[in-house]
């Protein structure tokens, strides 16, 4: 039998336990100290909740790619409780964001480091140093919101970083029908939602190289495979889960087409597929315009 005082703690820190497990993202969003809260609306909270509530107690590796002062990545610690979590941007937080990883203590699995999303060589590194040989189980990319620096991120990372089964957090991406965003059309073919399109049309890679009347849609001599599994996409935020598609390098599927727009290469892409079918493979390449969406309200 424990001595009474060990009996109270260990049912004391039982009831404190089961009291978290059942604190919503939404609640400890307001716990967060005002002078570093994010500007996440519950519309936010709520695409994590259904998506993660059920992984909250998993020892996950997350990275989090642009933090400003810090609020989200305290918020992501306190919700993801067991998890390791790297978060990075080309500025450092203010001083307070890590009195509070010490105050609440989560300064033991909560590390911060300072590198740009659009510099593979140095984001790999930091990546590789942190993490080692571990794969990551979520990415959230909440930096630029331009479409080169998170389509850099998005190649870098998504392909040799990212577990079968994880998922990439794309943040925002309804900023890029805004006319006054450097990257913005209201057509939606610049900016983030052209990146949008583009994974869009990685996911439907065995529709568009299936084979159709007795002739494959694209110029294959196989059906592919897409890296992409399935995408959660609602109005500024988007998650795209990794297939097990093989992708052996950071290279993935983009090339620029005549037009100005994005098209998809097909020598990109074979790289996505196992050496045993890119063997047996002898596609020519093509070049198609991208498909382009009318202008939607933001959700």
């Amino acid at each position: 039998m424990l001595p009474r005082n060990a009996e109270t703690t260990s049912w004391t820190e039982e009831v404190k336990a089961a009291m978290e497990k059942t604190v919503s993202i939404n609640q400890l969003a307001q716990g967060i100290e005002p002078s570093l809260r994010s500007d996440k609306s519950d519309h936010y909270f709520n695409f994590y909740s259904d998506l993660f509530e059920s992984q909250r107690q998993l020892p996950l590796g997350i990275l989090e790619i642009g933090v400003f002062h810090g609020g989200s990545t305290l918020l992501f610690a306190q919700y993801f409780r067991e998890a390791e979590i790297l978060a990075i941007d080309i500025n450092d937080p203010p001083q307070a964001f890590f009195d509070e990883l010490v105050r609440l203590g989560l300064s033991d699995r909560v590390q911060f480091a300072r590198v740009s999303q659009s510099d593979p060589q140095n984001l790999m590194a930091v990546v590789e140093r942190h993490f080692a040989d571990k794969q990551l189980d979520l990415i959230i990319d909440d930096a630029s919101h331009f479409y080169a620096e998170t389509r850099s991120s998005f190649t870098t990372l998504f392909p040799t970083r990212l577990r079968e089964g994880g998922t990439f957090v794309i943040e925002d991406w309804g900023c890029g029908y805004w006319p006054t965003w450097p990257d913005g059309n209201p057509a939606g073919t610049d900016g983030l939602p052209r990146l949008i399109k583009e994974l869009v049309d990685v996911i439907a890679l065995p529709d568009r190289t299936c084979q159709e009347d007795s002739k494959r849609v694209l110029p294959t001599q196989m059906q592919l495979p897409s890296p992409i599994r399935r995408a959660v996409i609602t109005g500024s935020i988007a998650a795209f889960v990794r297939s097990e598609a093989e992708m052996p390098g950071p290279e993935l599927l983009f090339v620029d087409g005549p037009d100005g727009g994005s098209t998809t290469g097909l020598r990109e892409l074979l790289r996505s597929v196992p050496a045993a079918f890119r063997a047996s493979a002898r596609p020519r390449i093509v070049r198609f315009r991208e498909w382009s969406g009318r202008m939607g309200r933001r959700g």
